[in-house]
């Protein structure tokens, strides 16, 4: 149950919620935010104030709740940090990387990646800490990279009339396209 609280609803709240605040303009124009739940909604302005709270109360009880796993595997810690840190960096200004191309996919390949290793160290108990030679390592960081890429490209029109620079509207869909693919 902690797994599940920590690693899916809680860290989802922290990785999407500042997303879902600062792309409103974004999200407004996009067909595909509309209101199918697969691609998301846009969240409305009065709520932006409660989904930014959240966001914080789902940071701090993710670092509460990966305390009892790096005290066995002090790495773990430093994984969750990552990931809080690189989901803040990409979707909250100051800093909002996600409005910086290339580094959007970077941060976005980072975050996704520190998740895995965090759940790495943990796999079946054994308390494997070494990502040396891990093969999935690098795929797993290319993968969610070019997924970042691909998604930009997906939304690379409400993201232009909403003044968001991403790959997509710095290079073009196509030629954002094609690093998706090659990253893929």
């Amino acid at each position: 149950m902690i797994k599940f609280l920590s690693g899916r609803l809680l860290t989802r709240k922290v990785v999407m919620g500042g997303s879902d605040i600062h792309d409103y303009e974004s999200d407004i124009k996009n067909p595909r935010k509309g209101q199918s739940w697969l691609d998301g909604r846009s969240v409305e302005k009065v709520d932006h104030a409660f989904v930014l709270q959240a966001c914080k109360v789902a940071t701090i009880s993710v670092i509460l709740l990966a305390i009892p796993a790096s005290v066995q595997i002090p790495q773990t810690m430093a994984y969750v940090l990552i990931a809080l840190g690189a989901s803040w960096a990409y979707t909250t200004p100051p800093i909002r990387l996600k409005g910086r191309p290339f580094l959007d996919s970077i941060c976005a390949g980072t975050l996704y990646w520190s998740i895995w290793a965090s759940g790495f160290c943990l796999r079946d108990g054994e308390g494997s800490t070494s990502l040396q030679g891990s093969n999935p390592s690098v795929w797993i960081f290319f993968f969610c990279a070019g997924l970042q890429i691909f998604t930009a490209v997906l939304d690379q029109k409400a993201d232009s009339a909403a003044d968001i620079r991403t790959i997509a509207t710095a290079c073009g869909e196509r030629m954002a396209a094609f690093l998706s693919t090659i990253t893929l």
